[in-house]
């Protein structure tokens, strides 16, 4: 389908909005000096329910960010912190990655995008509730239409539109696996010559009241308190207590080496391979005997056409979950046998 020549592909620029607002490079500063982001949820404090800890944007935050697109004169049609973390994340990736905005429209780029959901306001469902009653929010309407919310497509639109790009944006919805499904797809259009550049960006409000809520019925929710905040979030460990949520977006450019070294770009680093698959087990668990975590580790390794002795580190999806971390751990075990090389969690 797609001939004999195989495009490596680079990594050329990145871009993160989180609690903060501090720049990748001194995230990772402070995540290795012991610091945490970790925050009393002030949005569920207000609404009688104290001591969940998350990630979450201030509201202080969440102007800054949208005062940063307005003083690049950029005025986004809708009220989404999910599209302006978004714009401001792709922005400075392209920043980094030594793009400019007609740059990037010349080139013709592919734009993959990962977003789960799009809630509605809380001032929107407040309204709601005052105009039709409390029961409205339970019964069978459709609230999103009710609340006006903006679909995802709408909102990555705009984005295409203020990157001057006429290629339409590709939306993954594919729950934890959104970002990495996005990602995959890019590196492929790329290594397969469909497009040079390529946008890839993930931006999610995962601490809206609503989504904590659903996270709490499956039971993946950290149940501790916020004044214990070492104790949370400890995947792998055999006291652990299940996640915390976060708003944060991030944005990595993917070029083909060739087209970056052309330009003078410094390719920060290669994608040597990757794989994806889809389990159809349960909808909030894996197979316990973790062998579809192990198929997949070991077809992104003969992708990338090494063996498990040349990793020295593995980023595990790791949810402080009893039934994600015990899978996950005999995928990894199976893998790497007796040389397991350092774990860590992205959750």
């Amino acid at each position: 389908l797609y001939g004999d020549t195989m495009n490596n592909v680079v990594i050329t620029g990145y871009g993160t909005v989180l609690r903060k607002l501090l720049t990748p490079e001194k995230l990772f500063n402070f995540l290795a000096d012991g610091e945490t982001l970790l925050c009393e949820d002030e949005r569920l404090k207000n609404l009688g329910i104290s001591m969940v800890p998350s990630v979450a944007l201030s509201e202080n935050e969440r102007q800054i960010i949208v005062e940063r697109l307005r003083h690049r004169s950029i005025f986004l049609q809708y009220d989404s912190i999910v599209q302006a973390m978004a714009l401001s994340a792709i922005l400075d990736a392209m920043e980094m990655s030594q793009l400019s905005v007609s740059d990037l429209s010349s080139l013709y780029p592919e734009l993959f995008f990962a977003n789960n959901k799009i809630f509605p306001s809380l001032e929107a469902l407040y309204a709601l509730a005052e105009d039709q009653g409390i029961d409205a929010i339970f019964s069978d309407i459709d609230i999103e239409k009710q609340c006006e919310v903006p679909q995802a497509t709408a909102l990555f639109r705009e984005i295409a539109e203020c990157l001057n790009s006429s290629a339409p944006p590709r939306i993954y919805s594919d729950a934890c696996t959104a970002g990495m499904s996005a990602l995959h797809s890019a590196f492929l259009s790329i290594r397969h010559g469909h497009c040079d550049v390529a946008v890839v960006c993930a931006s999610e409000e995962a601490t809206h009241p609503l989504m904590q809520l659903l996270f709490k019925k499956v039971g993946a929710l950290y149940n501790g308190k916020f004044s214990q905040p070492k104790e949370a979030s400890r995947a792998f460990d055999k006291s652990r207590s299940g996640c915390v949520l976060a708003d944060a977006s991030a944005c990595l450019i993917l070029e083909s080496q060739s087209h970056a070294l052309a330009r003078n770009a410094r390719p920060l680093v290669e994608i040597k391979g990757m794989y994806r698959s889809s389990e159809a087990h349960k909808m909030t668990s894996s197979d316990e005997n973790g062998t579809n975590y192990l198929e997949t580790m070991a077809s992104a390794l003969r992708d990338a056409g090494i063996t498990p002795e040349d990793i020295h580190h593995i980023n595990a999806h790791g949810t402080s979950t009893v039934s994600n971390d015990q899978t996950e751990s005999r995928a990894i075990a199976s893998l790497f046998k007796s040389r397991c090389p350092p774990v860590i969690s992205t959750k």
